[in-house]
């Protein structure tokens, strides 16, 4: 992978995290960014491309860095839990407080959300346990089991033992999770065509074109809805039981339409190496908060409404700008938990009898390149 691309990538993922929050910060306050009031409703959308993006980035470090199942699997699990502990310690210490404050505004602080999160079982079969008020946490309990899937995949050597570890964890995970795992498989493919054959320029640009147009008058139009009638229809009530899953239809559509656009921005980003290049510093430190961003915010804004109620027009402004301020402390402590959980993990994979750490070494001569996220 070239620098512009992965330079790009970190662009793409910054920006979908951004529209998440924008999506949650228009519920909580209406009207407090007036300008991007638009992006509103494009919460699931943003969700969809985060699973393209990683399916295609965890193959390009399977394919470039972690060619060992334990390398994968400690790299894995210190990206997750160097975001993920912080983020649940916040939300139960916001939610007890914010539930002092505003009792009307947040249930009760028990339930068995905080520990399904903490070992992404929250999602499974027909199930939604979320860790109290931190709703956004739901792609967590899906993309857990698609990382874990994928290390099935690759590094399982024998062809009966890795089939029957892929046919028991789809079974754990029940039908929601595996109804979306085609997306995230998106972004691997996605990865295999760019590493095999860039398009030429104008080839790329048109498919960039495209998308671009395929996407807008998707989002445009009424099919989210009229998919989503669709499914419940033929399915039934077991349908409605599906959360974010209902919406595969689209969801797929959406996801193919990133997917093209992925792969015709893989070739032209190279095009604009100056641009990248003077923004490179400014991206890459962004663009390290972006998990951060996803998991951070919404116990961040709900608090902060909750206990902001006075400040009449300078509500939003205070509210986002304290948001944002925190998401980056707490961000920076996540970037400096990181090594340490890796290497933790990496020791106990090392000497535990679940994974030998010569297992599943598998070819190394993927793209070329730095990727930061993974």
């Amino acid at each position: 992978m070239t620098k512009a691309a992965s330079l790009y990538i970190d662009v793409l993922r910054l920006a979908a995290a951004l529209v998440v929050f924008v999506v949650h910060a228009q519920y909580l306050l209406p009207g407090s960014i007036p300008l991007l009031w638009r992006l509103g409703w494009l919460g699931g959308e943003a969700v969809t491309v985060f699973f393209v993006l990683s399916g295609f980035v965890i193959a390009h470090v399977v394919h470039t860095r972690e060619t060992r199942a334990a390398d994968y699997l400690a790299s894995r699990l210190a990206r997750l839990y160097s975001v993920v502990l912080p983020a649940l310690v916040l939300t139960a210490l916001l939610d007890i407080l914010g539930g002092a404050v505003a009792p009307s505004e947040y249930g009760s602080p028990l339930g068995w959300g905080m520990f399904a999160s903490l070992f992404f079982v929250n999602e499974l079969w027909f199930t939604s346990a979320p860790p109290l008020s931190n709703a956004p946490f739901w792609s967590l309990g899906y993309e857990f089991w698609y990382y874990t899937l994928y290390a099935a995949q690759r590094y399982i050597p024998d062809r009966r033992r890795r089939w029957a570890t892929l046919l028991v964890l789809g079974a754990l995970c029940g039908p929601k999770i595996l109804l979306l795992l085609p997306v995230w498989q998106l972004g691997v493919v996605a990865y295999a065509i760019t590493g095999r054959q860039r398009l030429r320029p104008g080839m790329a640009m048109l498919c960039a074109v495209v998308s671009a147009v395929g996407l807008y008058l998707l989002v445009a139009s009424d099919a989210q809805t009229d998919w989503r009638d669709a499914t419940i229809a033929a399915l039934g009530p077991v349908a409605k039981q599906l959360g974010p899953s209902s919406h595969m239809l689209y969801t797929y559509a959406f996801g193919l339409l990133t997917t093209l656009h992925l792969i015709a921005m893989v070739a032209l980003a190279p095009l604009f190496g100056r641009l990248w290049s003077a923004g490179e510093r400014v991206i890459r430190v962004t663009s390290a908060q972006t998990f951060a961003i996803y998991l951070f915010h919404f116990p961040l804004l709900k608090f902060l409404v909750a206990v902001t109620g006075g400040l009449g027009a300078l509500r939003g402004p205070v509210v986002i700008a304290l948001t944002l301020g925190v998401i980056a402390m707490l961000g920076s402590l996540g970037e400096r938990l990181k090594p340490g959980l890796r290497r933790w993990f990496r020791a106990r994979l090392a000497r535990g009898p679940g994974v030998d750490p010569e297992v599943g070494v598998v070819d190394g001569s993927g793209a070329s390149g730095e990727q930061r996220v993974g």
